[in-house]
């Protein structure tokens, strides 16, 4: 059980760096134009 909590918290900080990244890249995308 404890294990399987382990495994979410970790997917769901992947997925929330993954899209704070993304977000940050288009910024500066749209900055560079």
């Amino acid at each position: 059980m404890t294990f399987l909590l382990i495994v979410t918290g970790v997917l769901l900080l992947l997925r929330l760096l993954h899209e704070l990244y993304y977000r940050h890249a288009d910024g500066r995308a749209i900055e560079s134009h």
